[in-house]
């Protein structure tokens, strides 16, 4: 699989008291495109890390993270999902409470808004510049010429 190495810059409101961060981008092709790179696991890997989801629970997303020679595992249950404009749901990484993530796809103002809520206080630092990155990959991959290619609709 191959991971877009370039990106562009995402709009960033972090609230440290509120543990809350919101990331927004403008994107340049169909918000079906966006909308696919947020909720297919294999439109998922392409810009974030390897995600899988569980075959025994449709509304549940595995998402494997490498770190320090270590595998960590982090599952995201969906709890909206409206297609093509909003998904929400729970975070769950072992060891931390659990936080809610919530994207929108507004496809009249070519936007998306991801936000991270009740991040852990421990993590905030660290899930601050790791949404940066991944959202600027996933930005940098939405394009006009990655049209047409028949995503269906997980939702």
């Amino acid at each position: 699989m191959t991971q877009p190495t370039e990106t562009v810059p995402v709009e960033r409101v972090a609230d440290a008291a509120a543990r809350r961060l919101t990331y927004r981008f403008r994107y340049r092709g169909p918000a079906e495109e966006v909308w696919a790179a947020f909720t297919a696991p294999a439109r998922i890997s392409r810009w974030f890390e390897p995600v899988a989801a569980d075959p025994e629970q449709e509304d549940t997303y595995t998402i494997t993270f490498e770190h320090e020679g270590e595998v960590h595992h982090k599952t995201f249950t969906v709890a909206v999902c409206t297609a093509p404009s909003r998904l929400a749901g729970t975070l769950h990484d072992p060891g931390f409470p659990d936080s809610s993530i919530e994207v929108s796809v507004d496809a009249a103002a070519a936007a998306a808004t991801f936000t991270h809520s009740g991040v852990p206080e421990a993590l905030f630092e660290a899930y601050a510049a790791g949404w940066a990155f991944y959202l600027g990959r996933l930005a940098a991959s939405v394009a006009p010429h990655r049209r047409g290619r028949g995503v269906a609709d997980p939702c």
